[in-house]
C-alpha cells in the first residue's frame, strides 16, 4: 500500500522585518475532513499527476489561494512534519519555503473558506496563547481562529531557530556572490579571458569567445582547461585577465560590511579567481578587513571548483567540521559538491534548480541574517 504523503507551501512576506507575515487559511467545515476548521498552510495530499511533493505544494497553493509560484522561486525545504497526531490519520507533510515581496490571495477551490496574512510576531505575544482543541496543548489566537498542532510547531521552529543552525564560519565564493554577475566587472573578466584565448591560439574574437565558453563548461574554469591543453604559466594568464582599470570594479558596499559585523562570524573566500584580484576588489568595495583567508586558484594548485579535491584542501585549513561551515556560491554544481562534502550550502542569485537536499537559495549576501539568526534575521 502506497503511503499517503502531503506538502504545504509557506509563503513569508516582509521576512527579516518586524512586519513578517505568513499566509494561512482556515479549512472549511466538513465531516469528511479530520482537520475541518483548522488554521493551516495552503497544501494537501500528493496526487498521481504531481511530479514530486514540490509540485504538490505549488499546485495546492494555486488551487486554494489563486497564487501561482514557479518551482524556481523556491527558497528551500524545511524539515518533514507530521499531521494528525491528535485529530486524524498520521500523515507525513513536506513544508516548502517561499519568500515573497507581495502576493494577493483570492478564494480558490473552496478547501479554505478564509485566507489571511498572519503576523509572525504573534508567536512572541503571551497574551495570544490560549488552549487548543486538544486541552493539554496550547495554541495561538489569530484572526482565523486558534493556530495549533503541526502548523504552529512548524512556524515556531521557523521563527525561534535559525533556518541554518550551528554555523561557526562563512565560506563565500567571490565573483557573482560579493557582487552581482550582471555587474560590468563580470562581463569585463569574460572579455579579458576571451581575448587571452584568442591571442594565445591565434583565433578570431568570436572563436576565442566560443572556446572560452567550451573550456569553462568542460573544466570548471577556463584556466584549468588551458592548463589541460599545456599552458605552462598560469600567473601570466591571471595577471592578463585581471589587468583592468578601477572604474569597472564595484563601488563601496557598506550593506555587506554591516551584515558581517552583525553576524560576527569568521569569513573566508573560496574562489576560482586570483587572491590579488580579490584583495583589490575588496579594497574598492571598502570591505578590507572583513575577510580572513582567501582560498584562491594558486593555493590549491590551479585546480578549481567544483572538483572535490579542492574542497578537501580547503576543509583541511579551517578548524570547524564542514557541517558547521556555510558555503555560499552562485553555481549549482559548486553548491552540489559542497553539499557532498558536508558543507551547509546556500545558492545565491540563481533560480533554484531541481530541489536539492538541505539547499536554500538567497538573492544577495544581505539575506544571510534571514538564515543564520532567529526570527528570520531579526535575532
Amino acid at each position: 500500500m502506497t503511503e499517503t504523503r502531503a506538502a504545504v507551501a509557506l509563503l513569508i512576506r516582509n521576512a527579516g522585518t518586524l512586519d513578517a507575515e505568513v499566509l494561512l487559511g482556515r479549512r472549511v467545515q466538513s465531516p469528511r475532513d479530520p482537520w475541518s476548521g483548522h488554521v493551516a498552510f495552503p497544501g494537501g495530499k500528493r496526487e498521481p499527476g504531481d511530479l514530486d511533493l514540490l509540485d504538490t505544494a505549488v499546485r495546492e497553493l494555486a488551487e486554494e489561494t489563486g497564487i501561482t509560484m514557479a518551482r524556481t522561486a523556491l527558497c528551500g525545504k524545511l524539515p518533514l512534519a507530521w499531521a494528525g497526531r491528535h485529530s486524524g490519520p498520521l500523515v507525513p507533510v513536506q513544508p516548502w519555503l517561499f519568500f515573497v515581496d507581495d502576493a494577493v490571495p483570492s478564494r480558490g477551490d473552496g478547501e479554505l473558506d478564509e485566507l489571511a496574512w498572519v503576523p509572525l510576531s504573534s508567536l512572541d505575544d503571551p497574551s495570544l496563547r490560549v488552549s487548543s482543541p486538544v486541552p493539554e496543548h496550547m495554541g495561538v489566537r489569530t484572526s482565523l481562529g486558534v493556530l495549533w498542532g503541526m502548523t504552529l510547531s512548524t512556524l515556531e521552529s521557523l521563527w525561534f531557530e535559525p533556518l541554518v543552525p550551528g554555523i561557526r564560519r562563512l565560506m563565500l565564493d567571490f565573483d557573482g556572490t560579493f557582487y552581482d554577475r550582471h555587474h560590468s566587472l563580470f562581463a569585463e573578466i569574460d572579455e579579458r579571458i576571451s581575448l587571452y584565448v584568442a591571442q594565445r591560439d591565434r583565433l578570431s574574437h568570436e572563436e576565442g569567445h566560443e572556446k572560452r565558453k567550451h573550456l569553462y563548461l568542460t573544466h570548471g574554469n577556463t584556466l584549468h582547461g588551458l592548463m589541460h591543453e599545456g599552458l605552462q604559466d598560469p600567473e601570466h594568464f591571471l595577471d592578463f585577465v585581471f589587468d583592468m582599470p578601477d572604474e569597472v570594479f564595484p563601488g563601496p558596499a557598506p550593506e555587506i560590511r554591516a551584515v558581517f559585523d552583525r553576524l560576527s562570524l569568521p569569513v573566508d573566500i573560496f574562489t576560482n579567481a586570483q587572491a590579488a584580484y580579490v584583495e583589490r576588489t575588496l579594497r574598492l568595495m571598502k570591505l578590507e578587513g572583513t575577510v580572513g583567508t582567501i582560498h584562491d586558484l594558486k593555493s590549491f594548485g590551479y585546480d578549481c571548483k567544483p572538483h572535490e579535491a579542492v574542497y578537501d584542501m580547503v576543509a583541511s585549513r579551517h578548524p570547524e567540521p564542514t557541517s558547521e561551515v556555510l558555503f555560499v556560491d552562485d553555481r549549482p554544481d559548486n553548491c552540489a559538491t559542497g553539499l557532498a562534502k558536508g558543507y551547509r550550502s546556500l545558492l545565491i542569485r540563481e533560480s533554484m534548480p531541481d530541489w536539492s537536499e538541505a539547499l536554500f537559495r538567497i538573492d544577495t549576501l544581505t539575506d544571510l541574517p534571514r538564515f543564520l539568526l532567529p526570527r528570520l534575521g531579526l535575532g
